[in-house]
């Protein structure tokens, strides 16, 4: 007998893997080993990559950026993307959802082929809901008629919401990546405040279960945006396309957090 339930929404594809080892798109690859030619030492030679492929302009500082109209023209159109802004952070925001790894860098060092994704491939926002009201219910309302819903704080001294915060301050959520910066926590809070709010309107519809109701809507709803919006702006057309017919059967270890760290550079000299 299987243990748990069973959920009656149709979701995005599964993997034949809930959660399990991650993959290797060449596992006989050997490690990646650059020449130090002309460089004392492996951080020099990064360094170097890094200002001659990774800042825009090397000699130039932000605040100078930030006083030059022109040279911010300039930049905008050499390197501004069609790409919202926003969707950097979305994008580390869907990251969280289809990856975790807990384990310690001893660990990866030792056995980076026997490293576990903790999160399933699903796009089902169990960085949102974690294990569900029964086995995270530090995550939920328990006061009475706010049952099924999510947990808001406030920022203090003010009615402005926030994460739900212990007194260390540190959020209760479903992923504490996702309260590493402050656009990724505002993402995470309004995902939260979503839930809420389509829980209210499941009990005024007067579902059986408005917390699965509200669940599902918001899971189809984050599932279409990233699947109609967000992948089609940073892939082709033709890799968008036939992406469903490939089924992989798990994530590939080297393309977890790099796959969306593609992002960071739509973002330059944050100003």
């Amino acid at each position: 007998m299987s243990h748990g339930t069973h959920g009656f929404e149709v979701i995005a594809p599964r993997s034949p893997f809930y959660r399990g080892p991650f993959g290797r798109i060449c596992s006989d690859l050997p490690p990646w080993a650059p020449s130090l030619e002309g460089h004392p030492d492996l951080e020099s030679l990064l360094m170097t990559i890094a200002q001659g492929e990774m800042i825009e302009r090397p000699t130039v500082k932000p605040t100078d950026i930030a006083q030059d109209a022109a040279l911010r023209a300039d930049l905008d159109a050499q390197f501004n993307s069609a790409i919202p802004a926003g969707y950097t952070y979305f994008g580390q925001f869907v990251d969280h959802d289809i990856t975790f790894d807990p384990a310690s860098s001893l660990m990866r060092r030792n056995d980076p082929s026997g490293l576990l994704n903790h999160r399933t491939p699903r796009l089902d926002l169990d960085n949102v809901y974690g294990a569900g009201p029964d086995d995270a219910p530090y995550l939920y309302d328990q006061d009475k008629g706010r049952k099924g819903r999510l947990l808001i704080g406030n920022i203090p001294g003010t009615n402005l919401p926030d994460l739900p915060r212990n007194q260390q301050g540190r959020a209760l959520i479903g992923d504490m990546r996702n309260d590493e910066n402050a656009i990724v926590s505002q993402l995470q809070l309004a995902f939260l405040l979503a839930h809420n709010a389509l829980v209210k309107k499941a009990e005024e519809q007067g579902a059986d279960n408005p917390f699965e109701a509200a669940r599902r809507t918001l899971r189809w709803l984050y599932q279409w945006i990233v699947w109609h919006d967000f992948l089609k702006r940073v892939t082709r057309p033709d890799v968008w396309a036939c992406a469903l017919q490939l089924q992989p059967d798990c994530l590939n270890m080297p393309d977890g957090p790099k796959r969306w760290r593609l992002g960071l550079k739509d973002i330059y000299s944050w100003r």
